[in-house]
């Protein structure tokens, strides 16, 4: 790491003036730090014992450091670079060691100490992986977060959602993130099967549950060691996920019960005229559009994307307009429509609106649940048989399903079975950085809506 001459210089005139009593306080400084790293990780015999060691270790390479820096700066500066370097690491370790003193075994061999964030503040910094699954990014909060308290996901969500919005914008929208970047914080599971919970979130709220994010956690997991190939349980606001993860960069997730609410609604969209969909869920409530008349809507390529935005979300509109829900009164928040494949070895093509009017890059993994569902209803796909769905960017989903049940004739909820979507995917981390929140920023917490 070179600095330039002038930083040089300066760091020259900063050695010179150090005296002996200056560096008998940086000892003394690196030993209160040794000493608190020992208190937390083992008893105070433990503490006294690293005080001693490091006093006798230290104080002489101190004070030879001191001599010898005003001789040679040069020298001193990498000295110095190394120091912050392993500083920096012992806080990492600090982190990790406090980390393997709370929670399951399995969770505090996967999570962080998410529990950074207190009141409505916003932390220094935030430490998290980048992924892209099928082309949709996931950003995965590791450390910072703000504490939720514990029991169930969907309380602990409602308390984020209520206490600490302004949290979700800082980390995903601008300047950090854009419309398209999805979070997924790690919190501790609720359900003591699960080895680790987490909560999606995006630019416009918060998500119950999120294919795309939940194959980059895996991914992200795998890649921080903290998972090995083989099945694993997650848990979000909307129930648990079972997660296999492959020898290679493939996942594959058992959603949640999914099912078609109501089938062939029809609803009046301004400037476009009637549409006809289905509504239902997918661990996100959807729209899936049968019919309209609108043949450059069938086109679903990256050269349409703006013409299908808008027609989509003036679907949304419509829908909300129109009084039309998901099941308890929730909003239809996702909309879908679809196209013959543009490759034969798949079975539909998809364009997908997500809430906050950013389209889905992926063919959207609670999308395909949603989209099996239906067919399972019909009859037109039957348990066991693959669904490979397409999704703009010609990335593909592979997607099945079993009855919720498992006896193979569909438990009935209503009008409607629910089956057990199983999707396969690929995601590839991009991106392990710190993310900074300098008190001094006017956009410390996003650019405003």
């Amino acid at each position: 790491m070179e600095l330039n001459r002038g930083a040089r210089q300066s760091w020259q005139g900063f050695h010179r003036a150090l005296g002996l009593f200056d560096f008998v306080m940086v000892v003394s400084g690196i030993m209160v730090v040794s000493g608190i790293f020992a208190l937390q990780v083992g008893s105070a015999g433990w503490l006294l014992v690293a005080r001693i060691i490091t006093g006798f270790l230290i104080v002489p390479g101190a004070l030879g450091y001191g001599e010898f820096a005003a001789i040679n700066s040069n020298i001193s500066i990498d000295c110095i670079q190394s120091r912050i370097l392993y500083e920096s690491k012992l806080r990492e370790w600090h982190v990790l060691a406090r980390s393997h003193r709370t929670g399951s075994e399995r969770a505090r061999n996967i999570l962080s100490l998410n529990t950074g964030m207190t009141a409505k503040q916003i932390p220094l910094r935030l430490d998290v992986v980048d992924s892209h699954t099928a082309g949709e990014p996931t950003r995965c909060v590791l450390s910072g977060g703000p504490h939720l308290g514990s029991g169930p996901l969907d309380v602990r969500l409602e308390r984020l959602r209520r206490e600490h919005d302004a949290y979700r914008r800082a980390i995903l929208c601008e300047p950090r993130g854009s419309d398209v970047l999805v979070g997924a914080l790690l919190v501790e599971p609720h359900d003591p099967a699960c080895d680790a919970g987490v909560i999606f979130f995006n630019n416009a709220g918060y998500l119950g549950m999120c294919g795309h994010g939940m194959i980059g956690v895996a991914a992200t997991l795998a890649f921080l060691g903290r998972i090995e190939p083989g099945e694993h349980r997650i848990e979000t606001p909307v129930g648990a996920v079972s997660v296999l993860l492959h020898a290679d960069s493939q996942v594959t997730i058992r959603n949640v019960p999914s099912y078609r609410h109501r089938a062939a609604v029809a609803v009046d969209v301004p400037g476009f005229g009637e549409v006809c969909g289905d509504v239902a869920w997918g661990g996100n409530w959807f729209f899936l559009v049968r019919e309209h008349t609108f043949d450059q809507m069938r086109e679903l390529t990256l050269a349409q994307v703006e013409p299908l935005t808008a027609f989509t979300w003036e679907i949304r509109r419509a829908l909300n307009a129109a009084g039309i829900t998901g099941a308890g009164g929730a909003e239809i928040d996702h909309i879908e429509l679809f196209g013959a494949p543009h490759k034969p070895n798949n079975h539909n093509r998809n364009f997908v609106l997500c809430p906050g009017k950013a389209y889905d890059r992926s063919p959207c993994g609670t999308g395909t649940s949603a989209k099996m569902a239906c067919l399972a209803a019909e009859g037109h796909l039957k348990p066991g048989e693959p669904w490979r769905q397409e999704g703009i960017l010609d990335t593909v989903f592979e997607g099945s399903y079993t009855w919720e049940d498992g006896s193979g004739s569909g438990n009935l909820h209503g009008e409607s079975p629910r089956i057990i979507p199983v999707i396969t995917g690929s995601a590839y981390v991009i991106a392990e950085c710190t993310l900074i929140f300098d008190p001094s920023d006017p956009f410390r917490l996003g650019v405003p809506e």
